[in-house]
């Protein structure tokens, strides 16, 4: 899902973890699922790796 600002022209990305909408400019990463682009904010992409750790993936 992304959203496109009116005022401001900047895209906005669903956060693959967390889900908050974030802008372009502060999306660290994407992942693309079922050919939906997701990005990624910065605390859930530093997080990535002890989530997983924790699921068991």
């Amino acid at each position: 899902m992304f959203e496109q600002l009116k005022e401001s022209g900047d895209l906005k990305w669903e956060c693959k973890d967390c889900h908050r909408l974030i802008p372009g400019g502060e999306t660290v990463a994407y992942h693309m699922v079922d050919r939906i682009l997701y990005g990624w904010c910065q605390d859930c992409f530093n997080n990535r790796h002890e989530t997983a750790r924790l699921s068991g993936g």
